[in-house]
């Protein structure tokens, strides 16, 4: 079973995009277990943090659970300015204002402020409806 694995490990991280990182990720979480499952876990990360724009930019992201949100923007190899993670979290939570607007205590924190240029051009205008 193990050379299968494998097998479907290694066809499953060789396709990763923006679409189906986070499902790859999550296999690869579910078959943590093994040396297969722990390097789809690993690639599928690896890729989200070299792709970030195209990854947040998919429409994939803003279904996630605010844990995967955070555990992806909580990585120092992230590939983003500051402000781009930012925006990111912002998008995620506009998308379902009423039911993530609490999750802004967990993912606010991981946001690296003081490597922002200037904040300013970001709070132009008001973040949310209420």
């Amino acid at each position: 079973m193990t050379a299968v694995e494998a097998a479907a490990v290694e066809f499953l991280a060789d396709r990763l995009d923006p679409g189906n990182c986070f499902s790859a990720m999550g296999l690869g979480l579910h078959l943590s277990e093994s040396a297969a499952g722990r390097e789809l876990h690993d690639r599928s990360v690896a890729y989200m943090c070299g792709s970030f724009g195209p990854v947040v930019s998919d429409p994939s992201f803003a279904a996630q659970e605010a844990e995967a949100v955070a555990s992806l923007i909580d990585r120092d190899e992230v590939n983003a300015a500051e402000e781009e993670v930012f925006g990111a979290v912002i998008r995620w939570v506009k998308e379902d204002e009423g039911a993530r607007v609490g999750a802004l205590d967990r993912l606010l924190p991981l946001v690296r402020f003081p490597m922002m240029a200037s904040v300013e051009p970001l709070l132009a205008e008001p973040l949310f409806a209420g």
